[in-house]
Parts: C-alpha cells; sequence; structure tokens
C-alpha cells in the first residue's frame, strides 16, 4: 500500500504539481482490484417451427479501479483510471444466446475482453466536472452493469449541489462501450444521435425525494421523467414508495423514417415493506402512445426490466403488475445470506399475451473475517410466452470480491 501511494505521487509529481498542492490527491486517492467469476446460460424453446436454441459461457473477470483525490486549491483536479479484463473459461452451445462476451456467429464469441478509460475531473465549490469516461445512473440513462464488465459511456458530465439537498445533474455523451464489447462505438452509428441529459434530485424533507430528468437522443427521441422516492418506518417495519413517469417523443425528423418509433407514456409504481427480514414488494407499470418504450444502449431505468429479455414487458398499451417477496436470513442467525422470488405478469398491450416472468436469487456474502465481502448469488428466471412467443429459462451464477489496494 506505501509502496502504491508513493507511486501515485511520484506521477502527480510528473504532472507539475507541488508535493503540497497534491497532499488530498493521494491521501484521498483509493485503488482496488475487482474480481467477478460469471456463469450465463439461456434455453430459448422451439416456437412457431422455429428450433430451440441453447448456449452458455463462462468467464472471470479482473477490474482495477483507481479514484484519485482533488488536489488543494481554489479549483482542485484529480483523475479516475478504469482497467479491466475478462477471460472465457468455457462455452457450450450457441453462441448468439450466451451474453457474457462478443458474438461473432451461432459457432464462435470472443475468447477475452479488454476495456478501460480514463476521467479528469475538476471541483469548485460544490460543483464537479468529469470528462472521459463515464458510468452515469440516472433515471433516463443507467450504465449497465449485468454482465462480466461495465457498459461505459465517453463525454462530459457536471454536478452541484449549491443549495442544499438539491443535485444538479447534466452531461453529454457522443461514445458508448457495450457490456459484451470492449470497442467504443459512436452513438450515431448505432443507437441514434449523441445522447444529453439535464436533472435534479431534490430532497423535500428526510426520506422524500423529487426528481426530474430530460434525456435527448439526438434525432432519435427526448424524454421527460418524473419521479418520487419515498421512505418512512411504518410500525415496526419500513416503508417504501418509488414512483416513476416518463414523457418519450420524436426527436428531429427520425433519420427520415414515415412513422415514429418513439412515441408514448409511461408511468409506474412500486411499494415495498420490510418487517423482521421479510421485504414485500408489489407494483404497476402501464404504457401508452403509439409505440413501444425506447431506450439507448441496453439501458433503461423500468420496474420491468428484470433478469429476461430486453422491453420484453415494455410494449405499445402494454400494462404489467408484479409482486415480489425477499427474505434476509440474518435475521435469524445466518448473517450474509438472502432470498427472494419475483412474479411479473404483462398483457402484452397491442401485442395481445398474457406472458409472464418469475425470477428467484439466492445470494450470500462472507459478513466478516479475512474473506469479508465475497458475495455469490445464483439467479434464476423463468419467461412464459404464453404461446405467442418462444419461452425462455435463464440461470446465472455470479461471484464478486473487491480487494482494496490503498
Amino acid at each position: 500500500m506505501k509502496k502504491t501511494a508513493v507511486a501515485v505521487a511520484v506521477a502527480v509529481s510528473a504532472l507539475g504539481m507541488s508535493q503540497f498542492a497534491a497532499a488530498d490527491f493521494v491521501k484521498d486517492s483509493k485503488l482496488s482490484l475487482d474480481l467477478r467469476n460469471y456463469y450465463f446460460a439461456q434455453d430459448t424453446d422451439e416456437f412457431n417451427g422455429a428450433a430451440g436454441v441453447e448456449g452458455g459461457q463462462w468467464g472471470q473477470a479482473f477490474m482495477l479501479n483507481y479514484k484519485s483525490g482533488f488536489t488543494e486549491g481554489a479549483i482542485g483536479v484529480g483523475v479516475d483510471l478504469f482497467g479491466a479484463a475478462a477471460y472465457k473459461l468455457a462455452d457450450h452451445g450457441d453462441q448468439q444466446t450466451a451474453m457474457l462476451f462478443e458474438r461473432y456467429s451461432a459457432d464462435e464469441s470472443a475468447e477475452r475482453l479488454n476495456k478501460g478509460g480514463a476521467t479528469l475531473k475538476a471541483r469548485v465549490g460544490k460543483t464537479t466536472g468529469y470528462l472521459g469516461a463515464l458510468r452515469p445512473v440516472t433515471p433516463v440513462l443507467v450504465s449497465n452493469d449485468a454482465r462480466m464488465l461495465p457498459q461505459l459511456f465517453e463525454g462530459a458530465m457536471l454536478t452541484n449541489q449549491d443549495v442544499a439537498g438539491l443535485t444538479l445533474t447534466a452531461a453529454h455523451l457522443t461514445k458508448v462501450s457495450m457490456r459484451d464489447e470492449d470497442q467504443w462505438t459512436d452513438n450515431n452509428d448505432r443507437f441514434g444521435g449523441e445522447f444529453s441529459l439535464l436533472g435534479a434530485d431534490y430532497k423535500v424533507m428526510d426520506g422524500l425525494t423529487a426528481q426530474y430528468y430530460f434525456g435527448q437522443l439526438h434525432n432519435t427521441y427526448k424524454q421527460h421523467f418524473a419521479g418520487l422516492k419515498y421512505s418512512a418506518a411504518v410500525g415496526a417495519g419500513k416503508l417504501g414508495a418509488d414512483l416513476r413517469y416518463f414523457n418519450t417523443s420524436e426527436d428531429g425528423d427520425g433519420d427520415g423514417r414515415a412513422n415514429p418509433r418513439n412515441d408514448n407514456k409511461l408511468w409506474s409504481a412500486l411499494v415495498n415493506y420490510s418487517i423482521a427480514g421479510h421485504t414485500f414488494g408489489v407494483g404497476y407499470q402501464e404504457l401508452s402512445g403509439d409505440t413501444g418504450f425506447g431506450q439507448l444502449s441496453n439501458s433503461n431505468y423500468l420496474i420491468s426490466e428484470r433478469m429476461i429479455g430486453n422491453g420484453l414487458m415494455a410494449n405499445q398499451d402494454e400494462k404489467v403488475t408484479l409482486v415480489s417477496y425477499g427474505f434476509d436470513f440474518g435475521t435469524v442467525g445466518v448473517k450474509g445470506l438472502s432470498a427472494s422470488v419475483l412474479h411479473q405478469m404483462g398483457d402484452g398491450g397491442v401485442l395481445e399475451r398474457d406472458h409472464t416472468e418469475t425470477d428467484v436469487v439466492v445470494g450470500y456474502t462472507i459478513p466478516e473475517g479475512q474473506f469479508k465481502g465475497l458475495g455469490a448469488r445464483l439467479m434464476h428466471g423463468m419467461y412464459d410466452g404464453d404461446g405467442k412467443t418462444a419461452d425462455i429459462d435463464q440461470t446465472r451464477f455470479i461471484v464478486n470480491y473487491s480487494i482494496p489496494l490503498m
């Protein structure tokens, strides 16, 4: 750890910063090695004359994360670095069905993934700017980290917290590195145009946060979002509520399309109650308009987006109801063990199919000792297409471990 800190200090000096100015840059720096072992398999049943398809992949990822502090002075500067490599350990079946490594054909997928990025950052008062590789988490754009390596975006982002309880966010993104690929791709080439967002999160009072965001995939769609998040102690337990509303419309001429691909309104409500280790949840989502829900780069913020598919339950005029139950075994003496089940039902909207998805998750994280934080999750999802589309079974087994290096 001392050698690492010295190396960082030397690098800072090489950039021309004085030892005094670089003090907080080094002191507040954090470096970690994140390990992820991942098995993914999916089985799509035979449907309407098409043969069933089954395939899977198993891999190991190494992710090095460095986050510096800020130099002292009126304008503090810093840098964040990310470097990762993932290696395929085994595969089987149709590789177009497996989703950890880039797929070239039914018989071939990438043997490894390499991904990295640097982010320059500067802070003035309570305003912080970022330039480079970004992982935004906002209602209109969420960096997806559900595979071997995280999805990265390239661009600029600004946050401001000058007003108590209020966080303002603005960003402009030009490129994306997908979760199963290692190259950078211009948004314009694959997903429309460049993406811009502007938003505000305001803490109205303890337990209540109001949100408004605007997102624009240039020449493709523009989207308004409003939301409320609420949590409070109720009786012996805790109540949580999450309300979301999206209004999406076509932007520009939509690349000259005769019919819009983005013209809809979506609202949802998700309520949960936790007591004595039990968590009960119920949710509802409704979409109206002339199209299904649009999104950028497999990255959205819908309560219906769970294990299987991408937008399977966000079709034109679709209504979705979900129920969930989870239990924390720590309340009965088994710390670190948890389990949950979720079942959601969609009416398919204009597609007229009563499809369902059921997801079961069991997880365990070592709570103490030398390997504290080592966690494993077994996930199994089952999608029933109501005889109008193929049924899908999906299994994931994931082991994560983060090693702090400084």
